[in-house]
């Protein structure tokens, strides 16, 4: 099995015609298989969501319907990796209606709101909802508009994004535990790590 990882962020590398590691990950974060571009991964890992997803009830018995797809991206995305994004869906087959992207601040807000996870709050209240991904921390803000009667927004600022994530504390914990302890470290995490075991 050959396996990628960042790819999305190299999407963006790519349409931008950055060299990887310019976002501050590291060139050991991003991994695209030789031979390959990262508009090509995603456009296979899209097609086999697709085609999974057209596989299941009730989507394998509805057949050509109009479908409205709703793909995410980091608020830091550039024009220009939002078409690539867009050409990869359509090549991967995503082509039985409109393709939407919406940023992942704006999704992970609409989850908090649908989900009712600020029932409490009230008029003219601000709320800011963080998502911390692997490779990107994206922001959006809001103020609680009306209350009664459904929830109105508004939003605060535009949805911001940086090329920090969860990984980067994973790393950066990484380095800390192997700095102090190195010695000590049993040999299974040492591998772990990615350190050589004597």
């Amino acid at each position: 099995m050959i396996s990628c990882s960042w790819t999305k962020l190299v999407l963006e590398a790519n349409a931008n015609g950055l060299e990887l590691g310019q976002g501050g990950l590291g060139d050991d974060v991003f991994h695209v298989p030789g031979g390959k571009q990262a508009d090509s991964v995603v456009r296979d890992y899209l097609r086999r969501l697709h085609d999974h997803i057209w596989s299941q009830e009730p989507f394998k018995s509805v057949g050509n319907t109009e479908v409205e797809y709703i793909l995410t991206v980091p608020a830091s995305f550039s024009r220009g990796a939002q078409l690539a994004m867009v050409a990869a869906a359509k090549d991967a087959g995503f082509i039985e209606g409109d393709i939407n992207l919406l940023t992942e601040p704006e999704a992970a807000a609409g989850y908090v709101f649908e989900q009712g996870l600020l029932k409490d709050i009230k008029a003219g209240e601000k709320v800011m909802i963080v998502d911390l991904g692997g490779g990107t921390s994206d922001v959006s803000s809001y103020m609680a508009l009306q209350v009664q009667n459904g929830l109105q927004l508004q939003q605060l600022s535009a949805p911001q994004s940086r090329n920090i994530g969860g990984t980067n504390i994973d790393r950066n914990f990484s380095s800390l535990l192997t700095d102090r302890f190195d010695p000590e470290l049993p040999p299974f995490l040492l591998i772990e790590l990615g350190r050589p075991v004597d």
